[in-house]
């Protein structure tokens, strides 16, 4: 059962993205900026909510983490609805599945200790593990390909003088 919940988590969002036409290289790297932020503020942002608490409780730093994690993504993903033309969707397709493999990656440390021992169970966890930094990488690579694809194009283009009849 955990094999389909760990291949509905990476494919989820691969499909969202793609379905809402968002840019999914922007997405992953939303994502990996909130790796960063989850590593260096967790602490800081939990004390920070606990501290602004109706009662002082301390708030979950294992949840702070997850939603510094996943938040940039969200947004960016939500932000960037609609931002990919239809016939360029294609370069996307590798962004978006690496998003959600991505996401298991880094997110696997925030979950409980019982629902990492049922992840490490998973033969598609196990694979996607196996090479989880050739995953980061390559999407990595993939990402910044798709972006620098996007570079619009400059007036003085060849292109575009040819559209315009000059």
């Amino acid at each position: 059962m955990i094999n389909a919940y760990v291949i509905l988590a990476i494919a989820g969002p691969a499909v969202l993205l793609l379905f809402f036409r968002s840019n999914a290289a922007l997405t992953f790297l939303s994502l990996c900026l909130g790796s960063v932020l989850a590593h260096v503020a967790s602490n800081d942002a939990s004390q920070l909510l606990g501290s602004t608490s109706a009662n002082g409780q301390l708030v979950n730093p294992m949840l702070v983490s997850v939603g510094l994690l996943v938040i940039p993504a969200i947004l960016t993903a939500l932000f960037m609805i609609k931002s990919v033309r239809p016939n360029r969707l294609i370069f996307q397709v590798l962004p978006a599945v690496s998003t959600g493999a991505a996401a298991i990656i880094l997110g696997k440390q925030y979950l409980s200790l019982s629902a990492q021992d049922q992840l490490s169970q998973s033969v598609v966890w196990q694979t996607v593990n196996q090479f989880d930094v050739l995953v980061i990488g390559l999407s990595a690579l993939f990402c910044l390909l798709a972006i620098w694809m996007q570079r619009p194009k400059h007036h003085g283009d060849k292109e575009d003088h040819h559209k315009h009849g000059h």
